[in-house]
């Protein structure tokens, strides 16, 4: 098992904050959404491009699992 510094530079979401949609730059196999109590909100799978729109505004963990571990990225959802 690699630790997660090893795929953190492969991945990049933005905009940060976002409104509509989440856009998604390098390769990876799934991405869970939690809010800020650790619900899981949203999953995505395979897609360069998460819409959002249906979540409140407010501050989300991304769960993004590639073939070399887990990336944890933080956004924000302003609309």
């Amino acid at each position: 098992v690699q630790n997660i510094h090893d795929v953190s530079n492969n991945i990049s979401t933005y905009p940060n904050p976002v409104k509509n949609s989440l856009m998604i730059n390098g390769l990876f196999n799934s991405i869970d959404i939690y809010d800020v109590s650790g619900k899981l909100v949203l999953s995505s799978e395979l897609t360069n491009n998460i819409n959002v729109s249906s979540l409140a505004n407010g501050f989300y963990t991304l769960k993004i699992n590639t073939d070399k571990g887990t990336q944890i990225q933080k956004i924000t959802i302003s609309k």
